[in-house]
């Protein structure tokens, strides 16, 4: 029948896209590419990568940031010491002109050429190298097992227990620092020429943190291990876990204290719902987490953080559910779903949309780092794509409500409508909006605008339609059981969720 036809094409593309996306996270890897402690082993081999990004660290204008760290040789040489790579932590604009040479040049003259253009400003690496640069941008690594690295400043104090150190004293402009480290080296013995590294492996520790770790007692925790694009997220997702916490404690009260000790039955329209919100709970709950960790290792449970973001996808996508099937009358003005095959296509194309720009998400900050962190993946072709889809939808379920809107009579239910329009309206249009907003914004700040934008009208629209199926008044508009007069009285203000008899009724209700 219609239901089982149903509930077959509900599961079967609810339970492929959650594996399909679940499944390209740990085939992806899980590890993050802006942590503030970087700890690991490398190994460079001669003919190999130019460069390897670490990390990049946001610093607010007028604000300081400190870089300090060992890097060490697995094995030591027999032989004279000798700095096989270069550690670079350079501000945004030189990063971006570094990074167009790394690619322009071809590998013979690479390093000599980069040095030359994009980092010439540096100071030497080198004490019998002089150059006229001024910017402290380069240590050479690995460092001396008994000395600082050869090119530390000796202006610069080393953070205690550190083999090199950079600080970032009231910085110029709020923009991100990128730390790199280059396969290149430079030969005092040879007229001070740049040429590539031999292969070395090393340890490393690194932190890249706030304030000064050796002035500082009692570090402020929302701030110390944070880059400034990350600051404020932490308490932004305590605040809507608490929210969330709040909103499903309600929905769970109701169930368990007014429908299980009549032995009443919620109706699956309400169960998607509820589900949405638990899983939208979730959401905020892991990266929440996430941050709480990130606050004291600078690390933080890069697992957790994707399975929140798959845990909205997914909420998303059964929200978009109830809307449209509410938007078509169904249990409002009319018992049966039309056009469902239309519907369900509206829908699952929503799903695909939404995937593919997830997956594009997660491309960009695993694959291509260099640009993601400078534009947010909704202003990218697979954003724009999702964010187009979502406006067709919200004019497709307009669309909807209007045919229902001019055959519904109850002044109650045309009420219920008038909310859903607005509310849709708000809901669908906030996002571009939001992408709008954040484009006019530095970088910097638009993970924290667009995120915000996010929590508060999701949680709006969550809280708005808890507020429609609350049992109290909603069964003066839904029509979940308006066949059963029989029901006592006093359990009318529950029909909103349904009977023992759902089942037969429901089935009925999908027939063609």
């Amino acid at each position: 029948g219609g239901a089982a036809r149903f509930r077959d094409y509900y599961i079967t593309v609810m339970g492929s896209s959650v594996f399909v996306l679940l499944l390209l996270l740990f085939l992806g890897g899980l590890e993050t590419v802006s942590p503030t402690r970087l700890r690991g082993k490398e190994t460079f081999r001669s003919g190999g990568s130019f460069v390897k990004l670490l990390t990049k660290f946001g610093i607010k204008r007028g604000h300081d940031a400190f870089f300090f760290g060992t890097a060490k040789r697995v094995i030591d040489s027999p032989i004279e010491f000798l700095s096989q790579l270069t550690l670079a932590f350079i501000p945004v604009n030189v990063w971006k002109d570094f990074y167009h040479d790394s690619r322009v040049y071809f590998s013979a003259q690479k390093c000599q050429n980069v040095f030359t253009h994009s980092l010439r400003n540096s100071i030497s690496t080198n004490p019998i190298c002089q150059s006229e640069g001024t910017a402290d941008y380069l240590r050479d690594l690995p460092c001396h097992p008994t000395s600082p690295c050869n090119n530390q400043p000796g202006e610069v104090d080393l953070v205690g227990g550190s083999e090199f150190t950079y600080r970032i004293t009231r910085s110029n402009a709020t923009e991100f620092y990128y730390a790199i480290l280059i396969a290149c080296t430079r030969n005092a013995t040879e007229n001070c020429f740049w040429a590539s590294s031999s292969s070395v492996t090393f340890t490393y520790n690194m932190v890249i943190v706030n304030q000064d770790p050796d002035n500082t007692l009692t570090p402020n925790p929302y701030i110390y291990e944070f880059p400034y694009e990350l600051q404020g997220l932490l308490i932004m997702y305590m605040v809507f876990t608490t929210c969330y916490v709040v909103l499903v404690s309600f929905q769970i009260v109701i169930i368990t204290r007014l429908f299980t000790p009549l032995n009443y039955t919620v109706h699956r329209l309400v169960k998607i719902f509820i589900v949405s919100v638990i899983l939208e709970l979730a959401h905020v709950s892991f990266i929440l987490t996430h941050y709480a960790v990130y606050a004291h290792d600078g690390i933080g449970v890069e697992a957790l953080k994707y399975l929140g973001e798959v845990s909205t996808v997914v909420s998303d996508w059964l929200l978009i559910l109830v809307l449209i099937l509410i938007g078509k009358g169904w249990q409002l003005t009319t018992s049966t779903v039309r056009h469902k095959k239309v519907t369900l296509t509206v829908w699952g194309l929503y799903i695909v949309f939404s995937a593919i720009y997830f997956v594009w998400m997660v491309i960009t900050e695993k694959i291509y780092p260099f640009s993601a962190h400078t534009t947010h993946p909704f202003q990218t072709w697979a954003g724009g794509l999702f964010l187009g889809y979502r406006l067709l939808v919200l004019i497709f379920i307009l669309y909807e409500l209007r045919q229902v809107y001019l055959i519904e009579n109850s002044a109650l239910k045309l009420w219920v409508y008038r909310l859903l329009i607005v509310t849709l309206v708000i809901w669908f249009c906030f996002l571009p909006l939001a992408v709008i907003i954040a484009s006019a914004v530095n970088p910097l700040e638009r993970i924290r605008v667009i995120s915000c934008f996010i929590l508060v009208f999701d949680f709006l629209v969550n809280f708005v339609m808890v507020l429609l199926f609350c049992p109290k008044w909603a069964d003066q508009y839904f029509q979940f059981h308006s066949h059963l007069n029989i029901l006592p009285r006093m359990s009318i203000s529950l029909k909103a969720y349904g009977s023992p008899g759902e089942t037969s009724s429901l089935a009925s209700s999908f027939q063609d």
